[in-house]
């Protein structure tokens, strides 16, 4: 039994929902996607209309839980998945110093920065970091990975979902689920960064470092190496320690 079903005494089996009875063509079209999570969420929604007031405050809050959850899970097949080999091969390329090797650079490049932007396209970036750049390699190139946006198609599918079972004008996706869900993205995608470039280092037997930014640099910086936010005054810390 699941935690909404335990909370709430809800039975979220699955009703059958024909496809022709939703109104978002982006959900029509990744029906087989989230198929089940909008007939569980469609199932939530409705039961907790029936339920008595003094569980009302509770209908949507128990939506957005469930919402949550499921967006946790579909992230990882939907977003990360696909670009597993792309980021592993980048990954290889920067430990094994291929790129130095090409470009005869003999200065010991032992701190990199990967950078992310995921508000309104899918990036990632990886280079030397800014701070240890000499003119030896100032021209490394940066090397990164654009994608399809899945992970903003996913968002987009969620808010659609939220906004057609909610039916509330009151309650918009932007009030209720946005920040939350770009926290969610930002904790899993650092913790797959940090996965695949641990993997990477190892397999090369590396001892090369590297700090995840925001490519805005607004929000968090994490220490790949050990997958952790660094604290403040760190990055700076780091940055002296591979000069």
């Amino acid at each position: 039994m699941g935690i909404f079903e335990e909370l709430f005494g809800l039975n979220t089996k699955p009703n059958t929902i024909n496809n022709s009875d939703i109104q978002s063509q982006l959900i029509k079209n990744n029906w087989q996607l989230i198929n089940s999570t909008y007939e569980k969420a469609y199932q939530i929604n409705s039961e907790m209309k029936s339920r008595t007031t003094e569980i009302g405050r509770w209908k949507n809050e128990t939506l957005y839980k469930f919402l949550e959850e499921e967006y946790k899970r579909h992230y990882p097949v939907f977003v990360l998945e696909p670009i597993k080999n792309d980021i592993s091969n980048l990954f290889k390329k920067v430990h094994n110093q291929e790129f130095e090797s090409q470009m005869s650079i003999t200065d010991k490049i032992s701190l990199f920065s990967v950078y992310y932007y995921i508000s309104q396209y899918f990036r990632i970036l990886i280079e030397p970091n800014q701070n240890l750049r000499s003119e030896r390699y100032s021209d490394f190139p940066e090397m990164e990975i654009e994608t399809d946006d899945e992970n903003i198609k996913l968002k987009d599918i969620f808010k659609e979902l939220w906004e057609e079972i909610i039916n509330d004008n009151n309650e918009s996706w932007i009030d209720v689920g946005s920040e939350e869900f770009y926290q969610i993205e930002v904790k899993m995608l650092s913790g797959f960064l940090s996965n695949q470039w641990n993997k990477a280092k190892a397999e090369n037997n590396s001892n090369l470092k590297a700090i995840l930014f925001e490519m805005s640099d607004v929000g968090e910086r994490y220490l790949l190496d050990e997958n952790r936010i660094l604290a403040k005054g760190e990055t700076e810390s780091l940055i002296e320690e591979n000069r």
